[in-house]
């Protein structure tokens, strides 16, 4: 029995990517019975979302998960009991392994204390996707602050049998060239996407208006204000030719912005998967105008949705979307504001159907090597090297 916990997620959220995780666990470990642990709406979803198979081999275990507000302390004491439940399995069946699908340094902190007290004795991986930023960049110079986050979280004892699995490999190699001492702690592993939304769209030789869209959750670090500002400049310039669409929600912490230059607002509701998808595809392009280095270290939902729909991106630069132009042209990497700018009015001005069918078809050629099969390989081969390792003593 393979033992997976979801310690932050609740509801709708990160459905898509814990759902192909769940995919890519069971093509590895085919047969392995699953017992999954979190938030019961969450479980609800991803049970709907994960294919038959894989959801009738699951265990789904309704648990209390921190609040999502929680302060470290809060969260911790909350994760002790989650984790050790999870690690104790169910029905007389003990886990060969603990998968955490996501996670805080109070998540680690608590697998390290429950490994040091004798009550964790099998392996854990930890998928690292936002909270690989953490990793990199500005740390607080408050001792009480730098001793509960995630970089001391990492290099606490003990160290032996965890594993952290960080989604894209370009990611991987900055997080292991600015830490080279815990390298070997670090695996990588492409995105996964779910089979059930790959798509790819149809041949268009219609480009007015060309559509022009954001994706997910219209925050500043996402760079909705610059999106923002783009829409107004080239819909003045180019009355009719060009539309932009911002598909997502405006979360409550964000302030109310106007935004006439929008053929669609963001949603005051979180769209279901299915009307979020319907949306997506009728766009052309998908804008990722990613703002300061948070992005730098996250692996993007929003290109992965781009990647699964074939849709060309014009984006700011990042590791991941770097080496996703690296021999292909699938859209438009920019160098800044101005560049970005100056690549849509392009495209607004004079894309044949030649270029945009290349653009397509370059974005697709993504698709296969990040499905769950594909991808089952170089887990499970990181999976067994973690097993491989001794047994789980502090280091």
């Amino acid at each position: 029995m393979i033992a997976v916990v979801e310690p932050v997620c609740a509801g709708l959220e990160h459905v898509p990517i814990n759902t192909s995780m769940l995919q890519v666990i069971s093509a590895a470990f085919p047969g392995a019975p699953l017992a999954v642990s979190g938030d019961a709406g969450h479980l609800s979803e991803l049970a709907n979302s994960v294919g038959d198979a894989v959801a009738q081999a699951t265990r789904w275990r309704s648990s209390r998960i921190p609040p999502r507000r929680a302060e470290f302390g809060g969260r911790l004491a909350v994760e002790l009991s989650l984790i050790a439940s999870a690690a104790r399995g169910a029905e007389g069946a003990t886990p060969r392994l603990l998968v955490l699908l996501s996670g805080t340094a109070s998540t680690i902190v608590a697998v390290k204390l429950l490994r040091a007290a004798g009550r964790l004795r099998v392996p854990v991986q930890f998928v690292l996707h936002g909270a690989a930023a953490d990793l990199s960049g500005w740390r607080s110079r408050n001792p009480l602050r730098r001793v509960t986050d995630l970089r001391s979280a990492v290099a606490m004892p003990p160290r032996r049998r965890i594993q952290y699995v960080v989604l894209e490999e370009a990611i991987l190699e900055r997080i292991t060239h600015e830490h080279p001492r815990l390298a070997r702690d670090f695996v990588g592993l492409p995105h996964p996407l779910l089979p059930a939304e790959i798509h790819r769209p149809s041949p268009s030789s219609e480009f007015r208006p060309l559509r022009v869209g954001f994706l997910g959750l219209a925050t500043r670090q996402k760079g909705f204000d610059v999106f923002l500002q783009l829409a107004e400049r080239l819909t003045r310039r180019h009355p009719g030719r060009v539309e932009f669409h911002a598909i997502g929600s405006r979360p409550i912490s964000e302030a109310a912005v106007e935004t006439p230059f929008l053929a669609t607002a963001p949603s005051a509701t979180k769209l279901s998967r299915a009307e979020y998808l319907d949306l997506a595809r009728r766009l052309h392009y998908v804008c990722l105008p990613y703002q300061g280095s948070h992005y730098e270290l996250t692996a993007s939902g929003v290109l992965l949705d781009a990647i699964a729909n074939a849709l060309p991106v014009i984006a700011s630069r990042t590791p991941t979307v770097d080496r996703l132009f690296e021999g292909a042209e699938p859209g438009h990497c920019s160098r800044d504001t101005d560049d970005m700018e100056r690549a849509i009015e392009e495209r607004i001005v004079g894309l044949t159907q030649e270029r945009y069918a290349r653009e397509v078809a370059d974005m697709a050629g993504w698709q296969r090597s990040r499905l769950p099969a594909t991808l089952a390989h170089p887990y499970l081969a990181a999976t067994r090297a973690l097993l491989a390792r001794g047994p789980a003593v502090a280091q």
